[in-house]
């Protein structure tokens, strides 16, 4: 990106031009990163239960916080976060390495030791590299979609939670069903849905406009909370503060900064010394009705009250909601006969493109219970899980969903602010040149006006 656009860039027709980096429509790929995990399942071997889970890797610690959030105390095993292999792992035991970048000496040494120990080893890094070569016989997950790693935690999540439920630590959720609620949230994120209707574009303003203090109101939403500030951090460019609700409430001073009374005459501007207006985010999983859920669901449900009450003006990112079909925002047209979604390429009054899936769409309708109530034989594809009674599936898809429009208003912060792409772009760990989207006529165009350089002087 060549310069800061500011703020108001984000209500403009010109949104989308102004991504450069093409990194929304990266963002919008979270659906189809959910599906390629589970295509990549029917290579998962039996795994029998560990004594315990090991991850290893540069994001292990949040993505870990989220696995051991979801699966509550009933996981027979514990799961541990590292970022260097443990010197205790041995055959007994369950190891799942995550690659950073596709170089990552230190993920590649993690798989080595740990297939020397005799552990049970399930590595996800580049086709290609240090990471590829150290897997040797233990099974390789290696990204299809290519996506800056920033982006990539829906993937990440999934893998986590597949594998931990094939050895018996976590129940099975409904992958498939989660990959089509991204696919429904990434529409409504789309540069080009009203913007009063736009999450990703709702959130951007507010986190822009002072400094982001994301507080989780439940265990899931302390993970979501650590990668929204990782997010915004790598993306967006803005330092951002995470905290639990605990935490905050434990905090008199910055209850009473964020939290007291407001002088209705002072004037942020005019001030000689105006204070650092700070931004609360409460983030929540937990479904407004617990009943039939357990006492721990409704003491979350009551500290997000408390949140509510002490930070009055606090936007509240509740991942319950995200879970349910999305407003879109985008332009309807009328389906002809038999027709289920608007045909690639139709454009809107306004000269919009309507696209596919995502970013290449869903069609112009909304996302209704029928898409994710579906019957589970009808919608299981190679490598699904049946869904998970109660409240894992719902939480994960709630999770998940909250999580990539963190992604989405970390992408248009960093169009505000004119910040520069992930050192990993645009491939991340998926296969070298497969991203397509990042070829952009400005790139061939630079191409061929060197190449006619070079044959002038020829």
């Amino acid at each position: 990106m060549n310069g800061a656009a500011g703020p108001g860039i984000l209500r403009e027709p010109g949104l989308a031009a102004a991504d450069r980096a093409g990194l929304l429509p990266a963002a919008a790929a979270a659906g189809a990163q959910i599906r390629s995990v589970l295509a990549a399942s029917w290579g998962l071997p039996p795994i029998e239960r560990p004594r315990a889970m090991v991850v290893v890797g540069l994001n292990a610690v949040v993505d870990t916080a989220f696995l051991t959030a979801l699966v509550g105390r009933t996981s027979p095993a514990p799961i541990v976060a590292a970022q260097n292999l443990p010197p205790w792992v041995g055959p007994l035991d369950l190891v799942v390495v995550m690659a950073g970048h596709p170089d990552d000496e230190q993920a590649a040494e993690a798989a080595g030791i740990a297939r020397r120990r005799g552990a049970t080893v399930i590595v996800r890094g580049a086709e290609h590299g240090p990471v590829a070569e150290a897997a040797g016989a233990s099974l390789l997950v290696a990204p299809v979609v290519a996506v800056p790693e920033a982006l990539a935690a829906p993937a990440r999540w999934a893998l986590l939670t597949m594998v931990a439920a094939r050895a018996g630590l976590a129940p099975v959720v409904e992958l498939a069903r989660t990959a089509d609620l991204l696919d429904a949230t990434a529409l409504a994120c789309h540069p080009g849905a009203e913007t009063f209707l736009n999450p990703g574009v709702n959130l951007a303003e507010y986190l822009a406009d002072g400094t982001g203090l994301l507080i989780g109101c439940d265990r899931i939403a302390d993970a979501i909370a650590g990668h929204g500030g990782r997010v915004l951090a790598d993306l967006g460019g803005v330092v951002t503060g995470v905290m639990t609700a605990a935490q905050a409430a434990s905090s008199p001073a910055l209850m009473r900064r964020i939290g007291g009374p407001k002088d209705i005459f002072a004037d942020p501007f005019d001030d000689d010394e105006p204070a650092q207006l700070v931004k609360p985010l409460l983030v929540s999983t937990t479904a407004e009705d617990t009943s039939g859920r357990s006492p721990e669901a409704a003491a979350d449900r009551m500290a997000l009250a408390g949140m509510m009450r002490s930070f009055t003006g606090a936007m509240h990112l509740d991942g319950s909601a995200d879970a349910l079909p999305v407003v879109n925002g985008m332009p309807e047209f009328p389906d002809g006969p038999g027709e289920d979604h608007h045909e690639p390429g139709r454009r809107d009054s306004g000269g919009r493109d309507l696209g596919g899936r995502g970013f290449g769409g869903v069609g112009g309708r909304d996302l209704d219970r029928r898409d994710l109530d579906r019957r589970e034989d009808d919608r299981r594809e190679p490598g699904g899980f049946p869904a998970a009674q109660g409240r894992p599936a719902d939480v994960f898809d709630a999770a998940v969903a909250a999580c990539l429009r963190l992604d989405f208003a970390a992408v248009y912060v960093g169009i505000a602010t004119g910040q520069l792409v992930p050192l990993d772009f645009p491939d991340g760990l998926g296969r070298s040149g497969g991203t397509r989207w990042a070829v952009r006529p400005a790139t061939v165009g630079d191409r061929r006006e060197r190449e006619q350089d070079v044959n002038s002087w020829n």
